[in-house]
């Protein structure tokens, strides 16, 4: 070695020297790993100034430097947040101007709105994931800030951060949400589960809905665990004595949970009338002059199947029906007002129209006429 040594002239023999310890340098920083920002839910300012310490120095003149522009928190359920820390590395004073996210479920802000140089502050990100679906999230959080420089407020710039999650409640309906079709006076059914994820099951105390039309009852209690406790759940709605249209009902399930007390359940009914009627309004008419006015209303089926009339109802002493009990494609009802002697005026009165086949409905219709 002593022999190499001596062959190796002097300024060789620095450049080596030299090399090496580039070397050792680049290997050291190669060991040495970023800093890492583990997720957690409140950050005291002590532990916020302590952390900005650690925050890259390549930045932009006046901005605001994040630690981490993206959060994932896990799973989690309830009510949680998350705060994103950050310091402000610019030669000038910053003030935020807005904070926006994506989802209207979050409540996001900072703690004040002016920084000095140098200060730190947090973003702090809220939301109720008991008003979320179950499943992953993520959601964005804009925050827009403008430099105070002598010569005035810089143009708005903005900050993109991003927050994930997934939603694992306690307590999961499926489907999370029920829709009936109801043609006529029918009765429909859907079923729904409840799966329970504690480590006891809990009870279903009661049953409540918001209308006399929508009934609920258990067919299946959990007597295991296999991926959740889980109930089997029917609710049917009854279409008897309601109108047609759209319909919006609730229901609640009482749970003996403290931590959740009741679950709900959204509900949506289209109640479609299956016969129909021509006209839904009627003014009788004389046919020619002399005669008595009179109307026609015509009763068909949706799907086509023949119709049987059970029953007609007008004001008693106004008007009066005629028609064909028989089955029928398309029967006829015949209206005319009741002669009852009186002067000329004018009258109206509603017609209900009880059917009996193909399905049990009943058709309201307003009629008008002149008494000559």
């Amino acid at each position: 070695m002593r022999h190499i040594l001596q062959g190796i002239k002097l300024p060789t023999l620095a450049l080596l020297v030299l090399c090496t310890a580039m070397c050792w340098v680049i290997w050291m920083r190669g060991r040495t790993s970023p800093v890492a920002y583990e997720d957690d839910v409140t950050i005291s300012p002590a532990s916020v100034a302590a952390t900005t310490e650690a925050l890259p120095e390549q930045f932009e003149e006046g901005s605001l430097c994040f630690l981490s522009s993206r959060a994932n928190l896990g799973a989690v359920r309830g009510k949680v947040g998350h705060s994103f820390p950050f310091e402000n590395r610019g030669k000038c004073s910053v003030r935020i101007v807005d904070v926006q996210s994506s989802c209207a479920c979050n409540t996001s802000k900072p703690d004040r709105d002016m920084f000095l140089t140098g200060e730190t502050g947090v973003v702090r990100v809220e939301t109720d994931l008991d008003r979320q679906s179950p499943g992953l999230h993520r959601f964005t959080i804009v925050v827009k800030y403008q430099d105070a420089t002598e010569r005035g407020e810089s143009p708005v710039r903005i900050k993109h951060l991003t927050l994930e999650l997934e939603n694992r409640p306690f307590l999961l309906l499926s489907p999370a949400h029920l829709s009936f079709r109801v043609v006529g006076e029918t009765t429909e059914s859907a079923q729904f589960r409840l799966v329970d994820y504690h480590q006891e099951p809990v009870a279903i105390t009661a049953i409540e809905t918001t209308s006399e039309h929508l009934r609920v009852r258990i067919k299946e209690v959990p007597r295991f665990f296999q991926q959740g406790w889980s109930y089997l759940l029917e609710a049917s709605f009854d279409g008897k004595n309601l109108g047609a249209g759209h319909y919006s009902e609730t229901i609640t399930l009482r749970m003996s949970d403290p931590e959740k007390p009741s679950v709900q359940i959204p509900v949506s009914v289209q109640r479609l009338n299956r016969i129909r009627v021509a006209p839904k309004s009627l003014l009788l008419r004389p046919s020619r002059p002399g005669l008595a006015p009179e109307g026609k209303i015509c009763i068909w089926d949706a799907e086509g199947a023949p119709v049987q009339i059970e029953s007609v109802n007008c004001r008693p002493g106004l008007l009066k029906a005629s028609f064909d009990q028989v089955p029928a494609a398309r029967p006829i009802i015949v209206l005319t007002p009741v002669d009852s002697g009186a002067r000329p005026q004018n009258s109206s009165s509603e017609v209900h129209i009880r059917v009996l086949q193909p399905c049990k409905e009943e058709i309201c219709v307003a009629v008008t006429w002149h008494v000559p």
